[in-house]
């Protein structure tokens, strides 16, 4: 989950607004750093996201309650990004 959440910060960089952010967007192109939208283009980084939610929820064992908490992780990830965002990404 740390990954994916890493991942949704790179793409609210590149694909988010200040304004939304609360925080100046673009900084990781600016000073160089790794960012998971600039390498694999908007699209890929969501996708890539998507598969790290997927498997986090895969790993938990099958026991009473899974399947609500599977839909929370679900439901709060979706949070991570805009969703206009997970919108124009398909």
């Amino acid at each position: 989950m740390g990954e994916a959440f890493q991942v949704a910060d790179d793409i609210r960089d590149v694909a988010g607004s200040a304004e939304q952010e609360g925080k100046p967007v673009g900084q990781d192109d600016a000073l160089g750093r790794p960012n998971a939208a600039l390498a694999l283009g908007l699209p890929r980084a969501v996708e890539r996201l998507e598969h790290l939610i997927a498997s986090a929820i895969d790993q938990i064992p099958f026991c009473p309650g899974r399947a609500v908490l599977c839909a929370e992780i679900r439901a709060v990830t979706r949070s991570f990004l805009p969703q206009m965002i997970w919108e124009v990404a398909h």
